[in-house]
């Protein structure tokens, strides 16, 4: 295994879904459709509550102090939302998102399905990079 490989996986597994959604997706029923996406959305409110409960753990804050967990995840994300404002990072996924509806999409795509997809592509992204 190599550092980063939690990154490279959930970059794969959302270009994967999104591949999937635009050859597949427009063939399911919109009831299906809407009952994948709630599923999902639960799935991932599970992981982010299991990565909250990691938080305080006993281990961690015997390691660290009893008030130091919270202050570390409240610095990341800020030090985090810092960095990635400067360095453009929400500009460039939607760029990407873009291109990568371009290159999965074949002929000309409407404006709102091309914001859609982008939408859905950094939302899906934001939700993976957020689980632990």
């Amino acid at each position: 295994m190599f550092v980063g490989i939690g990154t490279v996986t959930n970059v794969l597994t959302v270009v994967v879904g999104s591949g999937l959604g635009l050859l597949i997706g427009h063939r399911l029923a919109l009831n299906v459709r809407t009952t994948v996406t709630a599923a999902l959305g639960l799935v991932t409110l599970l992981i982010a509550a299991q990565g909250a409960m990691a938080v305080s753990d006993d281990t961690l804050s015997a390691a660290v102090g009893d008030s130091a967990p919270m202050l570390i995840v409240l610095g990341a994300l800020v030090l985090g939302g810092i960095i990635g404002s400067l360095l453009h990072l929400e500009q460039r996924i939607e760029t990407f998102g873009g291109w990568l509806q371009s290159r999965l999409t074949r002929g000309d795509s409407a404006d709102v399905s091309r914001d859609r997809f982008i939408e859905g592509f950094v939302i899906s992204r934001w939700c993976s990079a957020s689980a632990p």
